[in-house]
Formats: structure tokens, sequence, C-alpha cells
């Protein structure tokens, strides 16, 4: 499974065309089930520090890095 399935990024950022978020890459790109907690890092634009990554549906621990890079850790 790619990261890219399954992974859901939102902001408290008004919505607006020229304010979405967009994520640019993801790093690692897969990850094996089953496998140990897993940093992912997330490059993009328009990143807020109230940002969330939501992962299969569950919200994950996140880290705002900065208006273009945030890091995730996958349980």
């Amino acid at each position: 499974v790619t990261t890219t399935q399954i992974l859901f990024i939102q902001t408290a950022m008004a919505h607006s065309s020229a304010n979405a978020v967009q994520i640019t890459s993801i790093t690692p790109s897969a990850i094996l089930a089953g496998s140990p907690d897993t940093t992912l890092t997330i490059n993009g634009t328009n990143f807020t520090n109230a940002a969330t990554v939501t992962w299969n549906g569950n919200l994950i621990s996140s880290n705002f890095v900065s208006a273009t890079q945030l890091t995730a850790v996958v349980p």
C-alpha cells in the first residue's frame, strides 16, 4: 500500500484555491503492513501549525516543521 493512498492532511486554514494544501512528496513512499512505527516526511505547500494528519481514518501524531513540511508517525 502506498502512503498516498491512505493519507489525509487537514488544516484549519480557510478553504480557497489560493491557500489549498498541496502534497508534493511523501517519504517513504510505501510501508509494509506490520512494520514498526515509521516516521513520514510530508512535503508540500500551505501547511500550518494547526495541520492534522489522518492515517486509515485515525488521527496520528504529527509535527509541523514548516509551511512546506510536516512529519507524522505511522503506528
